[in-house]
């Protein structure tokens, strides 16, 4: 019997790696899955559910209203700034403390 097992685990051929084609098409149906999933449990939008392709690009609890408070642009409709903007300046604050403290130092 282990016998057995041990010449059908032989036999057994190891699967093809996937291309990158492959995967992209694989991530796009997976995300649409789970977008669809999201609109089905939060009585999502009808055309979602019977157009499931527009899901490749868009996420279902978007409403597609820019002024959204919820889903526009933070800078458009709070007049903020982005997070990457932000994100931007701390980095740029450090860098002119580590240049002033070279300064000093000499380093």
């Amino acid at each position: 019997m282990e016998k057995e097992k041990e010449i059908e685990e032989q036999n057994e051929y190891p699967k093809p790696a996937k291309t990158k084609h492959q995967e992209r098409i694989g991530q796009k149906q997976n995300h649409i899955k789970k977008q669809l999933k999201i609109a089905k449990t939060n009585g999502g939008n009808v055309r979602y559910l019977k157009q499931p392709h527009r899901l490749a690009k868009h996420n279902a609890m978007d409403c597609g209203v820019p002024n959204c408070p919820l889903c526009g642009n933070r800078r458009r409709v709070w007049e903020e700034k982005t997070i990457q903007e932000l994100k931007f300046e701390q980095t740029e604050k450090w860098n002119d403390y580590e240049r002033e403290t070279d300064k000093l130092f000499g380093t």
